[in-house]
């Protein structure tokens, strides 16, 4: 009813602020005696904010402002590390971690100390479920007055203000456009988060911030859809990693493609086409280039380039960036396997691989689409260099001389380059009409990850963005504004544009995974039964029926016979009980 948010903060100059729901008149209204502010709670029927600090052991209240501050509760034995409070009546009620109780006290004296609970271990959170606590009100929003969202004000003379969603601005009639800005999506520590491309500018918000990224490597976004999707490592390990996405307006992250999505290997660098709506990757574990469609529900996927033993095939890719109006690949190469260490180039259907140069080390890479510029970085020595799509004019940009510790991302917008340095915790802009003169946009920043460059992508006339240029299945962006169409892994061409599955094929157990080849010319006739821990001893098929059994060995209570369909649906336990 007051419209007020309440929040305490630890950190350096610990306190208790509120503001407006809104996000208006933010004010800090406790900052003296209070060490470790952690439990809050409000009494709305007084308008008084409770609050225990469990450095100092005590509870106090004050009113909304801040004013007529009082104590309740102090140098109690009852009240060794209080946690949370919350409060019904007259009766206020807190968690204590140290004594692994639940404690109540009256709220204006502080007497009758009572134990409520001592049966818990480590109690955390709490909170008393009753009508009365949360009384019915008046609500200027129950009229969907806004095109967005709607929220309370304790200001605003209609009691509400209207807000946009990330990535649109409010008109002056309070509707909501979309807003054609550039921003940097920074992936720091184990989040997500929107910092703007010029240095000192502290405006935020185009971005809901994403937390609970683990071991985070590579970002990209989907303006369509409003996504965002990045790619998490698993225990440190850069090549076992899941693809996770979400949208960067809020809402809960699911898993795009990964270790349990049926691909061998994983994805462990990725990179978006807005034109073919697809996602490409590069798998390290299997040495591959691969095409995700991500629209649908199927997601049909496709090798792209594969290792063959020719210095133009992939090894160990690290960065990739693409072109989808000339249809272009481009990646960095750790090499291995018989590949060279390379920067190289393939069209998106994975014919006519190139190398454009063969640097020490390479590392990220990124592409100025409009000027058909390749930037990427190298680890020894550290460089940022520049070469032509063509592989022609390379030339070093930064080097070690100019404070570059290690370019670990790279992104370019209107002759602009932005390199992220986690050596010198620093995120930098550099016009490249002026290098001498770089500009840091976050400095002093530990964990810094990746991040790329959120802005308006070129649009242009294709046939892959209309009815997905008739493909049964994956449409591919190609020189000339063109487009092929492909079939995913369990399928084959049966012409340009149509996809049939596999009659005849062999199938391959191979301890880990179930593979199927074609008998003509070894391309992957279904999709694979992969994923952790399998022990896979023998495998079988009911063709009739079309289905695939296998059994597994050695997984504990996963030991038994399964079976699933070719296409990697259905799969069914046959036998789980009675066996070694």
């Amino acid at each position: 009813r007051a419209r007020w948010l309440f929040w305490t903060d630890w950190g350096e100059n610990p306190r208790i602020e509120r503001v407006g729901m809104d996000g208006t008149n933010r004010s800090v209204i406790i900052n003296t005696k209070i060490y470790w502010p952690n439990g809050l709670t409000l009494d709305t029927a007084t308008q008084r904010v409770y609050f225990a600090d469990s450095k100092l052991d005590y509870i106090d209240f004050c009113y909304y402002n801040g004013t007529g501050r009082q104590q309740v509760l102090a140098a109690s034995h009852y009240l060794l590390h209080p946690h949370s409070l919350t409060l019904f009546e007259d009766t206020l009620y807190w968690t204590d971690r140290q004594l692994n109780r639940v404690l109540s006290a009256h709220k204006f004296k502080g007497n009758n100390q009572t134990v409520v609970s001592h049966l818990i271990s480590q109690p955390l959170s709490i909170h008393v479920h009753h009508p009365s606590l949360q009384p019915i009100s008046s609500n200027p929003c129950e009229s969907q007055p806004c095109q967005h969202i709607c929220l309370l004000s304790p200001s605003a003379s209609q009691g509400y203000t209207c807000k946009c969603k990330p990535g649109f601005r409010t008109t002056p009639d309070g509707n909501c456009i979309e807003e054609e800005i550039s921003f940097l999506m920074v992936m720091r520590g184990s989040q997500i988060i929107d910092v703007s491309t010029r240095p000192g500018d502290k405006t935020t918000g185009y971005l809901t911030p994403i937390v609970g990224v683990d071991h985070g490597l590579q970002i990209d976004y989907d303006r369509k859809t409003a996504s965002v999707m990045w790619v998490e490592g698993k225990d440190n390990d850069g090549d076992n990693c899941t693809v996770w996405s979400m949208s960067y307006t809020g809402g809960k992250k699911s898993q795009f493609a990964g270790i349990d999505s049926n691909i061998i290997g994983a994805p462990a660098v990725v990179a978006f086409d807005w034109l073919g709506r697809n996602l490409f990757f590069g798998n390290r574990i299997t040495s591959t280039l691969e095409v995700m469609k991500v629209d649908g529900k199927t997601k049909p996927r496709a090798i792209i380039l594969a290792n063959n033993g020719n210095n133009t095939s992939v090894a160990r890719p690290r960065s990739m960036c693409i072109d989808p109006i000339d249809g272009k690949i481009y990646w960095t190469d750790e090499g291995g396997f018989g590949v060279p260490e390379k920067i190289g180039r393939v069209n998106m259907d994975g014919s006519n691989p190139i190398i454009l140069a063969q640097p020490t080390k390479p590392d990220a890479i990124t592409i100025d689409i409009d000027r058909k510029i390749i930037y990427f970085s190298t680890q020894f020595p550290t460089q940022i260099k520049s070469i032509n799509v063509d592989g022609t004019g390379e030339r070093t940009i930064m080097d070690e001389s100019n404070n570059v510790g290690q370019a670990k991302a790279l992104g370019v917008m209107n002759n602009t380059l932005f390199y992220l340095d986690p050596t010198y915790e620093k995120l930098v802009r550099v016009d490249l009409n002026d290098i001498n003169n770089p500009k840091v946009i976050l400095e002093n920043e530990p964990d810094l990850k990746t991040f790329t460059i959120f802005k308006k992508r070129p649009l242009v006339d294709h046939p892959c963005l209309i009815s997905n240029g008739n493909c049964d299945q994956i449409c591919l962006p190609s020189e000339g504004r063109s487009r092929l169409c492909t079939c995913g892994v369990g399928f084959r061409k049966d012409n340009e544009v149509r996809c049939a599955e596999f009659k005849t094929y062999a199938v391959v157990a191979q301890l880990d995974t179930i593979r199927g080849f074609s008998l003509k010319d070894s391309s992957e006739a279904m999709v694979p039964i992969s994923g952790p821990g399998h022990h896979i001893l023998h495998v079988d098929i009911h063709y009739s029926d079309n289905w695939i059994y296998w059994v597994e060995y050695n997984r504990g209570t996963w030991n038994g016979i399964f079976r699933i369909r070719p296409n990697g649906t259905d799969m069914q336990p046959v036998i789980r009980e009675g066996i070694g």
